[in-house]
């Protein structure tokens, strides 16, 4: 974990020991089970811990203490476990329709014995809803559909006050820009964005939408 925790150190986000702990344990279970069941398509450590963790915790400095997060379309809890391991007091749920990933993120979930933690197998939009809260204040989506479709698919389902965080690549301009309209039909703005580089990886940028 010096790796995760030095990586973590060059965006401004500090781990504690229990932290690294908890991710050790995940990191650990997700290489397990990723030789048997298809979670993730990486085949080296290091990239699991520069493009999935690490880039799993850029949006941490803009999330509430306390709340509640969906993680739609978390497939192997990324980034809702993440987050939940270091925002211990939102109350996260995690969305996945897949039933091996839902085993393995009951499985995970059990170990870390975070509170809290509900996994929940659904699909936003299916015409049958998934049995989630009605609103959350952070929703967020990583590698589920281009930004336009996130916002159709969660906006509904963020509180007044509440935000989206969606993971956007080297063109993360261009997909706010041709997304505008959709922001405006549901009621988002821009509130913050950040672009960053991954080691050996091209830009890449997080964006942080909240209700007008």
């Amino acid at each position: 974990m010096d790796l995760l925790r030095a990586r973590s150190r060059d965006f401004g986000i500090e781990l504690t020991p229990d932290q690294l702990d908890l991710f050790q344990i995940y990191l650990d279970e997700l290489w397990d089970w990723n030789q048997r069941v298809n979670l993730i398509g990486l085949s080296r450590m290091e990239d699991v811990i520069n493009e999935l963790l690490l880039d799993s915790l850029l949006p941490l400095p803009w999330l509430p203490e306390e709340g509640t997060l969906l993680d739609v379309g978390s497939g192997a809890g990324l980034p809702g476990i993440p987050l939940k391991i270091c925002s211990p007091r939102l109350q996260t749920d995690l969305l996945e329709p897949h039933s091996k990933k839902v085993s393995f993120l009951k499985h995970v979930s059990r170990l870390l014995n975070l509170k809290d933690l509900r996994v929940i197998r659904g699909r936003m939009g299916h015409k049958t809803p998934p049995p989630i809260r009605p609103h959350y204040d952070i929703v967020t989506a990583r590698a589920v559909a281009d930004l336009g479709r996130v916002i159709g698919l969660c906006a509904h389902r963020i509180t007044r006050a509440g935000g989206l965080v969606g993971f956007l690549g080297a063109a993360g301009e261009k997909d706010l820009e041709v997304c505008r309209g959709v922001m405006e039909e549901y009621g988002l703005k821009i509130a913050k964005k950040r672009t960053y580089r991954l080691p050996g990886k091209r830009k890449r940028m997080v964006v942080f939408l909240k209700k007008r």
